[in-house]
């Protein structure tokens, strides 16, 4: 292990690895389709033999509650609005179809909800930015789920954006915003015991008609290179991930359906790991009760993570710790043979190994597929290989970005000092080690 003291802004290695310079975000055609409205439909509640679709125009009154609840004007006259029915008529969902400004040009999406006004899943049908084609990749869509009404205001600033399509990931944001809105205005349209049979009531006070679903799956958009990395003979790829850009630079040309494979493969890690989704491990995790106990088999990629994590945490003598503001995890759970128990309170959250384990599975998905790689991960965690043929994890981790985020497990405070770099064999080891020793300084600092 290796370990510098970095000034205000972190060095991550240009000299040694020319090959981490930042990469231009690849273009996108302007107006590309990526699927129907029936396909989204069909993504979002796959569950679903039909869809009930009504051409909502806004009326005047409808109209003002809308812009006075979202603090905007909106120059739509109206949206299509769906609701989603299993085979027994019971209602899985409410479905937006808006469209928002990124820079300068309108891109269409499709927001759905559960019927009590969660967000379900969000998908993005047309994009007509030249760049920024980003924003339509699940693992960054997805850090929506599970945001209502009530905490719309304090949730949707905190996902964080994609270096490259800020404008884009904003305008995500208020077509979220504004979804959760169009779904109280038709609650308040009916009377109900449930969300569901007031949803169901006032669709049925409309005029409506019969969507099929179209359960035929999207195809995924090849990754395109840049033409300075094609000049130099190797291409780069990446794809959004753990609320950063996940990266791929290769020594060689490649086939790109490859290089999107790996990318997919180490992405799909946030699907267990992220604490905003529902059915994720960790989700899951942080809803059992006291003595429950989750199976761990459907995740063992993750598993194998939480146990490195929790002896890591028990190394550092509580400067990293898999729970969040726990020194010792172990009291909040216990790991046992194929399952994750309760013990007492406290939340799973993977935001101190994530990329770490990512960047890792992501390498290990490059060997497997055959690309000869040169440097994969994140812009704080990451993988490379030298000119020497070198393999070297490097994670940094600091407050001069960020501001202070990173929170001490021991005392529960957020420490301000010198960001830390460290090496290690793998980037989860460095990207753990990388926290415990930003932490354990800054404890010596405040102390001296």
């Amino acid at each position: 292990m290796s370990i510098l003291t970095l000034g205000a802004r972190p060095v991550l290695l240009a000299l040694a690895f020319p090959g981490l310079c930042p990469l231009v975000p690849g273009l996108s055609p302007a107006g590309e389709v990526y699927m129907t409205r029936q396909r989204a439909l069909a993504r979002a509640f796959p569950t679903a033999t039909r869809f009930l679709e009504h051409r909502h125009v806004l009326s005047d009154r409808d109209r003002k509650r809308l812009e006075d609840a979202l603090g905007r004007k909106l120059p739509e006259r109206g949206y299509l609005c769906w609701l989603a029915l299993d085979a027994d008529g019971e209602v899985l969902g409410f479905s937006v179809l808006t469209a928002e400004v990124g820079r300068t040009e309108p891109f269409f999406l499709l927001v759905s909800l559960t019927p009590e006004g969660l967000v379900h899943h969000v998908d993005v049908l047309e994009y007509r930015e030249p760049r920024g084609m980003e924003v339509r990749g699940r693992g960054w869509l997805a850090r929506f789920d599970g945001i209502s009404r009530k905490d719309a205001a304090r949730r949707i600033p905190r996902v964080p954006v994609i270096p490259g399509a800020t404008l884009s990931c904003h305008a995500v944001g208020r077509a979220v915003d504004k979804t959760l809105e169009l779904h109280a205005l038709y609650l308040d349209r009916a009377e109900g015991r449930s969300a569901a049979l007031r949803l169901k009531a006032a669709f049925a006070a409309v005029t409506t008609r019969v969507v099929e679903p179209d359960p035929e799956p999207a195809p995924e958009p090849r990754p395109r290179p840049d033409p300075d990395d094609e000049r130099r003979g190797r291409r780069a790829a990446s794809r959004p991930a753990m609320g950063d850009v996940l990266r791929l630079e290769l020594a060689a040309p490649a086939d790109p359906r490859r290089c999107a494979a790996a990318l997919a493969e180490a992405a799909s890690l946030e699907d267990g790991l992220s604490a905003f989704r529902p059915d994720s491990l960790v989700g899951r995790a942080n809803r059992l009760a006291l003595g429950a106990a989750i199976d761990l088999r459907p995740w063992p990629w993750e598993a194998a993570a939480l146990a490195e994590a929790f002896a890591a945490a028990r190394r550092s003598g509580g400067c990293f710790s898999p729970v969040a503001g726990v020194a010792d995890p172990a009291t909040s759970f216990r790991l046992e043979e194929g399952l994750l128990r309760r013990r007492g309170p406290g939340r799973l959250d993977a935001g101190g190994f994530g990329k770490g384990l990512a960047a890792d599975a992501l390498v290990d998905a490059c060997e497997r597929l055959g690309l000869r790689w040169r440097a994969a991960g994140f812009r704080s965690s990451f993988r490379a290989r030298g000119p020497d043929g070198v393999d070297l994890a490097v994670a940094v981790s600091g407050t001069s970005l960020r501001g202070c985020h990173i929170v001490d497990p021991r005392t529960g405070r957020r420490p301000d000092g010198e960001a830390v770099l460290v090496t290690a064999a793998t980037a989860f080891e460095a990207e753990v080690l990388a926290k415990a020793t930003f932490l354990a300084r800054a404890a010596e600092a405040g102390e001296a």
